[in-house]
């Protein structure tokens, strides 16, 4: 009986899912198996275990496969990157924001983070802050490209 493959972490679906749900939607578009996808990248026959890592957001393409990938589904290439540092650099910064808050409420009172089954990281932040102490937080977000401004 094969071993049952771990499902990836919170952290690995923050850094990576972004990519598993655009080649899942890739796959689907085109009616592909991975094995498909593995051929139209190059990849060698029998390594199909680099997609099946993308697919299930256990990691990410290098740099000479995400430009591939990339012009297949016609995005750029750094939309398919880990985002490992912009998860990093809100993660280390938002306890002293959120500390900074009137009454200093505990993180697990005012935030709270989920993965959905497509991959998805939901953060959710509910708290009440002076515009000087809210408006680092948005730059902080807009910064580390986790949420877009509108136009």
């Amino acid at each position: 009986m094969p071993a049952l493959l771990k499902p990836a972490t919170p952290a690995q679906i923050a850094a990576c899912g972004h990519i598993a749900a655009a080649v899942r939607d890739l796959l689907k578009a085109r009616g592909w198996k991975p094995a498909d996808l593995s051929e139209a990248l190059g990849i060698e026959r029998g390594s199909g275990a680099q997609v099946s890592s993308w697919m299930n957001a256990k990691g990410a393409p290098g740099p000479e496969n995400r430009k591939k990938l990339g012009k297949l589904m016609g995005v750029a290439p750094d939309s398919l990157m880990r985002r490992d540092r912009a998860v990093a650099v809100v993660a280390q910064r938002l306890p002293a924001v959120v500390a900074a808050a009137e009454g200093r409420p505990r993180a697990s009172d005012v935030l709270s983070f989920t993965v959905d089954s497509t991959g998805g990281a939901r953060i959710r932040l509910d708290v009440t802050l002076p515009v000087e102490r809210a408006m680092p937080l948005v730059r902080l977000l807009l910064d580390a490209h986790l949420v877009d401004p509108e136009p």
